[in-house]
């Protein structure tokens, strides 16, 4: 079985200030191996409770061989576009800073009203402007 996780929040978080020395990526694939990297020089673990989950999860399933391919898109600005750690494909979308905005108060507002702390029409919610950057987003991880 092949698995496909997707989440806003970032495995790895890149830092800005790492230096300026050309990531190492497979000739073939293009996919960088994290191993080549240093924590805490290149990049940091992202803290909160979707790393902490999922990143475990998919490491067991492959580890107990309930999944062959393991593949995890998330959105990561200034990232390599693909990270390879422990059988994992990591696939990092980067969206420009007025549609990361954009996607960040649809995704609000969406939210909003499933937990029913909103209950806009669904003209409202629907037209948003915010919201052909929220489906932009999903379109690119799609």
């Amino acid at each position: 079985m092949k698995i496909r996780v997707n989440t806003q929040t970032p495995l790895l978080k890149f830092k800005e200030d790492r230096p300026a020395v050309p990531l190492k990526s497979d000739t073939r694939t293009g996919v960088v191996d994290l191993h080549s990297l240093v924590e805490g020089v290149d990049f940091e673990f992202s803290p909160g409770g979707v790393t902490k989950m999922v990143f475990p999860l998919l490491t067991n399933l492959l580890k107990d061989g309930m999944v062959s391919d393991a593949h995890w898109v998330s959105l990561n600005k200034g990232a390599p576009a693909n990270v390879s750690l422990g059988g994992i494909t990591i696939h990092h979308v980067n969206l420009l800073q007025d549609r990361r905005l954009g996607y960040g108060l649809a995704k609000e507002m969406i939210w909003r009203v499933f937990h029913g702390l909103k209950h806009p029409s669904d003209q409202e919610l629907l037209w948003e402007d915010n919201f052909v950057d929220y489906t932009f987003y999903n379109r690119l991880s799609a």
